[in-house]
């Protein structure tokens, strides 16, 4: 039940915490003005849209039936939606202010970037255990904020992207590549992050309002008994998904040992009511499209080299 309880946390966390808006295309986000005619363009909100895609009833519903394990509860909310270092959501939120940023003082350099179909760049890739990292993007502008921080951005004929790239000390940094629909109705994030001396961490959101369907996962090359480093995922590997229907989640949650066998439940998102996996909750909600991230393949030096190239913005095209 205390895998419940984290999965119905956050998924409250998200639905609770992110400002409704009557327009969710439009809420938090920019309007980007091109600097060689009237012409504007709207780039929808990470945050709304992630808002969007939960299920009503997730929204809204404070699942007292569900017995809450309040130390797990804690950590998710704490790792993921609080001020810990894989807080996606404070990530978003920098995102779209940045990009709010562009349509005011800086609106005459860089409006055009959303509206010119740049050029492509493949940020690194690995393959491990299976696993494939791999993310296109169309990028036209750059915007150095300042020597640690730098923005790309650009666009093609169905997508906005953006790459906000923040450096802390020395190879230290948290990347966040974006992939947002023109027509507000999706996105597609990961956040990466990387320690000179300490653990790799993704993250990788999957959110379609159309379809009400979200998905999260997430891991780190660290556990909680690492010695000297500062545990930065939740558990050693989980994901989650929800629709309209149902909330399932299938990692390893234990903060101490990542050797555990992965677990998994299933929700009902009217009810809150535990279902069996086997029975009762649909192949189509425990099949995942978010990568089945692992402290083992966080751990390998594919992936920690992919995360330090990426925040090198290795191979990034000529852009303006």
């Amino acid at each position: 039940m205390k895998i419940i309880s984290m999965i119905l946390s956050l998924l409250l966390a998200i639905g609770c915490s992110t400002k409704k808006s009557s327009d969710s295309n439009t809420s938090l986000a920019a309007l980007l003005l091109a600097s060689s005619s009237s012409t504007s363009v709207s780039v929808p909100s990470l945050l709304t849209i992630v808002q969007d895609s939960l299920p009503t009833a997730l929204k809204n519903t404070s699942y007292s039936s569900v017995t809450k394990g309040v130390a797990d509860v804690q950590t998710i909310q704490t790792r993921l939606f609080g001020s810990g270092p894989a807080n996606f959501r404070y990530r978003l939120s920098m995102v779209d202010s940045e990009i709010t940023s562009l349509t005011t003082t800086l609106a005459s350099t860089y409006g055009s970037c959303f509206t010119t179909t740049g050029s492509t760049w493949t940020p690194s890739t690995f393959t491990v255990s299976g696993v494939t990292f791999s993310f296109p993007m169309t990028m036209t502008c750059k915007y150095v904020k300042s020597t640690d921080a730098t923005t790309y951005m650009g666009a093609d004929t169905s997508f906005y992207y953006i790459a906000n790239i923040t450096k802390n000390v020395g190879t230290d940094g948290i990347y966040v590549l974006a992939k947002i629909a023109k027509a507000g109705s999706s996105m597609e994030v990961y956040q990466l992050g990387l320690s000179s001396s300490g653990p790799a961490s993704i993250l990788h959101i999957i959110a379609n309002k159309s379809t009400q369907s979200f998905e999260v996962s997430t891991a780190s090359s660290s556990d909680a008994t690492s010695s000297g480093v500062t545990y930065t995922g939740v558990g050693c590997g989980v994901q989650m998904k929800a629709n309209s229907s149902y909330a399932y989640t299938s990692g390893r949650y234990s903060q101490t040992s990542c050797a555990t066998n992965a677990t998994q439940e299933c929700v009902d998102a009217s009810s809150g009511t535990t279902l069996t996996t086997s029975t009762s909750c649909p192949t189509s909600i425990q099949t995942f499209s978010s990568l089945a991230l692992t402290q083992t393949i966080l751990s390998t030096t594919a992936v920690k080299t992919a995360i330090t190239e990426i925040g090198n913005a290795t191979g990034m095209p000529t852009v303006r």
